[in-house]
């Protein structure tokens, strides 16, 4: 049972390796940045009043100061005693209010009438006086108002404390535009109303005046949401902080007594660092809180970063050489902005924390694995190395901006002297986010650093490294950058000269192709440089033998009709191996060998194969001898010169090709390729190769296009 279990065991990790090492790898690097990360502990014993004990302190890093929390309640009840609520103006009260008096007047006038008349007598015109009477009383109220000045408040215990306290009130209007105005200005209560109104009407029964007096309400009521909605806007508004500690700057020396604005600071301190409970035996949850908060944050930031990888660069998830480098690469930056950040504080050293080139790596990246995978590395590097050494959100910002920069101008650059210029621009973003951050800070130019511009000088300098620093990453893990693209696609390099003197025809072919795929590659959003110089060096093996492919026969006389069918075959498909040989030879990259291999995918020599079936009609189980051994394109460039080979040779074919020539041809070839499933190993969209067709005949037409005949111009 046992020895079952570890074969199961064994087997688990020789089929799951490379899923095993991914995770492996993932758990060391979030190990490794952990380790970085500062340990720090605030245990003083101080109080307003005592003196400081202990050692002079300063700041670990730039913090603000939090206001404490007596101050904060001062401020916020001082808001809250200056406040005045918003109210409305019920307006369709006061008529609702009166139609509803005329209509209990009529169903109460006989019990009314028979009261009334016990007293006076009681005419037709006295009861339409009286209907009157109540109606002005009635729509006087309303008009001057009656508030209410109670408010639903249950659920905030400030707001309760200011109604009763309140003299004045935001009156707002159907427009939602506020008045202040005096509480004294109106009714305050109904039985208020009534006598102060019932007075004037001296003649009116008092049945009739209860009558009125029932139909009184408050038409000023309180807007408890808008209410509270600016209160607590207002108390928002309070600012939590008292000032801003930079690192390194004095906070308190010993034997000074402590005052309110070294005990905001070391509060700020101890909150910000708090570890363990200074009272014996009693531990609080943060002894460990630093640590598993650090731990949080890796996991979070490095899944994030896998998580895009995965769905957005699978090609570089799955290849453990590629991952391994980025995560690898991103731990040892950070060690090296710890190692200098220790070197600065362990010895006081005058120099600047920004002497460290945060945009090399990104920059590397970008020439790798492109643009976006570069954008992302970096943001992780700088959240990640805003913890390692705690140095706030200005300098992360000024880091984020300039890679981001940085990244944007290594886009299209291949040359070192395009490089010099990039770094000279990037040198002058780093001085301007620097000057931004540190007016911000200090509004004055007097607080800028002219120690740190020297700093960021060392830094632009020290990016020029990335240059070499490429070149040299490429011969170590074998990747193929932008710049080393560039450099293969020079039409004075050796190998394509080569071709151009062997196989001339070859070579404009080449060219042609060339041509076709950056120009598809480009609509498509695939690599249009990778495309390029895949496509100049995918028919190399050609040189070997070059009198036997057509484009480079200069005369009638074709040396395969000397030759069998399947021998032709097998010269034609030789140069497939003869330029991967070539191409190893000359140190090509894999990945420029790659499109020698696919460009003919597993399709057959078609014109030997039917020329032979033609006189062997039982041939068919030779198919094999006339057909690539591939393999498939399997990924978007090495598909589009595919593509864009077979349509360049067989547009030769055409004579004096027209518009729908040109169009036929393209669809058919790119039909055959699906038919015969050359696609099925990359990831080409419908989408893609429609945009594909477009292009390639666009670019076919601008190939054939009729030229206006010139007339022969004769000698005088």
């Amino acid at each position: 049972m046992y020895m079952i279990n570890l074969r199961q065991i064994v087997a688990f990790i020789v089929n799951k390796h490379h899923f095993i090492a991914r995770y492996v790898l993932v758990a060391a690097c979030v190990m490794a940045i952990f380790l970085l990360y500062p340990r720090q502990q605030f245990n003083y014993d101080f109080d307003i009043g005592k003196p400081w004990n202990y050692k002079d302190l300063y700041a670990p890093l730039t913090f603000t100061v939090q206001k404490m929390p007596d101050s904060l309640k001062m401020e916020q009840q001082r808001i809250i005693d200056n406040f005045m609520p918003y109210y409305t103006r019920d307006s369709l009260l006061g008529q609702q209010a009166i139609a509803a008096f005329k209509q209990d007047y009529r169903n109460q006038y006989s019990a009314i009438k028979k009261n009334l008349l016990a007293v006076v007598k009681l005419t037709a015109a006295d009861s339409v006086l009286f209907v009157q009477l109540g109606t002005t009383m009635l729509d006087s109220i309303y008009r001057r108002g009656l508030i209410d000045l109670s408010c639903d408040t249950t659920s905030n215990e400030a707001y309760q404390q200011l109604v009763a306290r309140f003299s004045r009130i935001n009156l707002l209007s159907q427009n939602n535009v506020s008045t202040t105005v005096s509480t004294s200005r109106f009714l305050t209560t109904v039985p208020q109303a009534c006598q102060e109104y019932s007075v004037r009407l001296r003649n009116m029964p008092d049945d009739l005046k209860r009558l009125v007096c029932n139909h009184i309400h408050a038409n000023i009521v309180c807007d408890t949401l808008n209410s509270r909605k600016f209160l607590a806007a207002r108390l928002s508004e309070i600012a939590t902080t008292a000032g801003r500690v930079q690192q390194n700057e004095e906070i308190i020396r010993r034997g000074v007594i402590v005052q309110e604005e070294h005990y905001r600071k070391l509060i700020t301190l101890k909150n910000n660092y708090g570890g363990i409970d200074n009272r014996k035996n009693q531990y609080t949850i943060t002894k460990y809180g630093i640590d598993i908060g650090y731990l949080l944050l890796t996991i979070i930031v490095l899944l994030a970063y896998l998580t895009f990888i995965h769905t957005f660069l699978t090609g570089i998830y799955y290849n453990l050489r590629k991952l391994a480098f980025l995560l690898i690469g991103i731990v040892i930056f950070l060690y090296l902005f710890r190692y200098i950040s220790d070197v600065q504080s362990q010895t006081n050293a005058n120099f600047s924390l920004y002497v460290m080139p945060f945009c090399v790596f990104p920059i590397i990246i970008r020439n790798f694995f492109g643009t976006f995978i570069a954008y992302f590395t970096h943001l992780v590097i700088v959240l990640l190395a805003c913890y390692v050494v705690p140095l706030g959100y200005d300098f992360a910002f000024v880091q984020i901006v300039v890679g981001l920069v940085a990244i944007v101008l290594n886009e299209k650059t291949y040359y070192w002297s395009q490089f010099f210029v990039d770094t000279a621009i990037i040198f002058v973003v780093y001085i301007l986010a620097y000057l931004g951050t540190t007016l911000i800070q200090q509004n004055s130019l007097a607080s800028v650093e002219l120690s740190t511009t020297a700093w960021l000088v060392v830094n632009c300098f020290l990016t020029l490294l990335t240059y070499p620093l490429i070149s040299i990453f490429e011969r170590v893990f074998g990747f193929v950058s932008d710049i080393k693209l560039a450099e293969l696609s020079h039409l004075n390099n050796r190998l394509l000269r080569e071709l151009s003197h062997k196989a001339p025809g070859t070579f404009w072919h080449s060219l042609q192709v060339a041509t076709l795929s950056e120009s598809a590659a480009t609509e498509i959003g695939a690599n249009a440089l990778l495309a390029k110089v895949g496509a100049l060096y995918h028919d190399i093996g050609k040189t070997v033998r070059p009198g036997y492919f057509i484009e480079n026969q200069k005369t009638e006389i074709n040396p395969h009709d000397d030759l069998p069918y399947i021998e032709s075959a097998h010269i034609i498909k030789s140069h497939v191996t003869d330029g991967i040989a070539i191409a190893r030879k000359e140190g090509l990259p894999a990945i420029i060998i790659d499109f020698i291999r696919t460009h003919h995918g597993t399709s057959r020599t078609e014109f030997f194969y039917q020329k032979y079936l033609k006189e062997n009609p039982n041939g068919q189980q030779n198919e094999k001898l006339f057909r690539y051994q591939g393999p498939l394109p399997y990924s978007k460039e090495t598909a589009i010169v595919m593509i864009s080979d077979s349509v360049e040779a067989a547009s030769h074919s055409l004579k004096n090709p027209t518009d729908d020539d040109i169009n036929r041809l393209v669809d058919h070839i790119i039909d055959s390729k699906i038919y015969h499933q050359q696609f099925s190993n990359c990831n080409l969209s419908f989408k893609d190769l429609n945009t594909i067709r477009k292009v390639l005949k666009k670019q076919l037409h601008s190939f054939y296009h009729v030229r206006i005949s010139y007339p022969d111009v004769g000698t005088r």
